[in-house]
């Protein structure tokens, strides 16, 4: 992962089109049953993140996500290259959002090199690819932690193949997940417009996603993520974020 400096959250900027809220959700939802709780280790970078740009960090996590606004809320995080931050950003935001007293769920979404989990210093039993092909129901891949962050963790690289066996299955309808949770994450890996499965099932019901967020290392790849929003916001997306690392 990226040893991020201090001007990581130092610029974003954000699409003028605000989503529609999503349709109200029964209440009567079955949670799944709560195993025991894993200790996240966060990693030094989301220490230094917190330090150094809190309160950048603070107000593009509320640009994110209006917790008085109807209905749930589904993030999409993504970059150009590997290496940028991403996945240190997702995290970070996630504990400013717990630490807000919002249960919040992160869902790996990178099927070539999924890192979630092992970012979070993690034990994964089932990963959620799993629950995907049928071997185990949903509820049993969830990862419960401590600091109430729920996990749904890609074990390994998964073929695109595999999960295209799935059918159904695939979270083009992720409503399931968005019932349970403040907010719902999905690590999407880098240029996710052509990712994987999970990402294009995503993509292709954009209706689910309330933003899409696009981390870039500013001194290589400007050209690169401009183009991947354009990318996006062809996908249907109508509001997405640029976060700046290395500003």
């Amino acid at each position: 992962m990226t040893t991020l400096n201090r001007a990581f959250i130092k610029a974003y900027e954000r699409s003028p089109v605000a989503p529609a809220p999503h349709a109200s959700f029964p209440t009567e939802v079955e949670t799944p049953p709560i195993r025991k709780r894993q200790q996240i280790n966060w990693p030094e970078t989301c220490e230094s993140l917190l330090a150094t740009a809190g309160t950048q960090l603070a107000a593009l996590a509320a640009e994110l996500v209006d917790f008085s606004l109807l209905g749930p809320k589904a993030l999409f995080i993504t970059g150009v290259r590997r290496g940028e931050g991403r996945t240190t950003l997702l995290l970070t935001l996630a504990r400013h959002w717990s630490n807000q007293g919002k249960r919040v769920l992160l869902v790996d979404a990178d099927c070539q090199r999924p890192q979630l989990a092992e970012c979070a210093g993690l034990t994964v039993a089932a990963g959620w690819d799993d629950a995907l092909t049928g071997k185990v129901s949903l509820d049993q891949a969830f990862v419960e932690t401590v600091d109430g962050i729920a996990f749904l963790a890609l074990r390994g690289p998964v073929a695109a193949e595999r999960l295209k066996l799935a059918g159904v299955k695939l979270p083009s309808q992720p409503d399931v997940l968005l019932r349970q949770f403040d907010c719902v994450c999905f690590d999407a890996g880098p240029r996710a417009a052509g990712a994987g499965p999970i990402a294009d099932r995503l993509l292709g019901n954009p209706a689910v996603l309330d933003a899409a967020v696009v981390v870039r290392d500013a001194r290589q790849t400007a050209f690169e993520s401009d183009t991947l929003v354009q990318r996006l916001t062809q996908a249907g997306v109508r509001r997405w974020h640029l976060v700046e690392n290395f500003t």
